[in-house]
């Protein structure tokens, strides 16, 4: 801590004023160091009763050239705004009351702790302080760019496994539907058709639920090479009525067929006939035929 003055005044009065007019005056002769911590503290059993309109003039004026003031006051006969008046703040760090001296004495430690830790706060240099702020601040900045960067990593992974392309090789893809179709130029039948397409691609014979599905898969999926070129004309998809007799439903999504659907009702198995233009048409599960695959995303 920096050097400490003692001041001793005897008497009946409270002549805070005047103590605290020779402790600057103490200072001011001492030319201290302006590096130097300066701190007061002012210890009183009384209210201000000499000089009195004095007593916040001369606090103010030490705070001015930069004395911290700790004031602490003693017994019964104490006002705490008498002790903020001549304080600095916070008053939570500059501020004590205590019940009488013996009290006084038990607390000396906590209060030599508390004005310790402030004037070790105090006696940094002007610019050794700035030097902290600026390097802190820095710090500051580089942890908040570090975080963004993680961040940024993180989001980037994040947006990559989304735009990752969730269809199988070969298949077309189509985000209106959230869907993607294979067609498959492998002549089996029915049961076999669907078998391959979860074993091969994870998908299911192809569900047909609307009008610009069935116009999507037309002109879209029939368009490869292969699908053309192997001389299969008649597509297997999933609806049939295996389960329930004169219902149709779509195997791949467990839908109701509710597109038209033409041929004999004593088949179960649905079809795109390329003969007629890729029509739905029911014919027998057992016949042999290419299949679309669907894999919904």
């Amino acid at each position: 801590m920096a050097d400490r003055e003692f001041k001793t005044q005897l008497g009946t009065r409270t002549n805070t004023s005047g103590g605290l007019a020779v402790i600057h005056e103490l200072f001011n002769e001492n030319q201290r160091n302006v590096t130097d911590a300066k701190m007061v503290i002012v210890i009183t059993d009384g209210k201000p009763n000499s000089d009195k309109e004095a007593t916040i003039p001369n606090a103010d004026a030490l705070k001015a050239d930069g004395v911290k003031i700790m004031a602490i006051g003693v017994g019964d006969d104490i006002r705490r705004d008498n002790l903020e008046d001549i304080a600095s703040e916070p008053y939570e760090r500059y501020v004590f009351t205590t019940e009488d001296f013996e009290d006084l004495i038990a607390r000396t430690e906590d209060m030599v702790q508390t004005a310790c830790r402030n004037v070790e706060y105090l006696s940094c240099p002007e610019q050794e302080s700035n030097d902290r702020i600026v390097d802190a601040q820095h710090a500051a900045i580089e942890k908040a760019i570090a975080s963004l960067l993680e961040t940024n990593e993180v989001l980037t992974e994040l947006d990559e496994r989304c735009n990752v392309d969730p269809c199988p090789s070969c298949f077309t893809r189509n985000d209106e539907f959230r869907s993607c179709y294979k067609a498959v130029p492998a002549a089996v039948d029915w049961p076999e058709a669907d078998r391959l397409c979860a074993v091969l691609y994870g998908a299911r014979l192809a569900s047909v639920n609307t009008a610009e599905e069935h116009h999507y898969i037309k002109n879209q999926t029939f368009s490869s090479e292969d699908a053309t070129s192997a001389g299969i004309t008649k597509w297997w998809v999933s609806g049939n009525d295996l389960a329930n007799h004169g219902t149709l439903m779509w195997a791949g999504d467990g839908h109701s067929v509710n597109l038209t659907v033409t041929g004999d009702h004593a088949h179960h198995c649905v079809l795109m006939d390329g003969t007629n233009h890729l029509n739905l048409v029911r014919v027998a599960c057992g016949a042999s035929h290419g299949f679309v695959c669907e894999k919904n995303y």
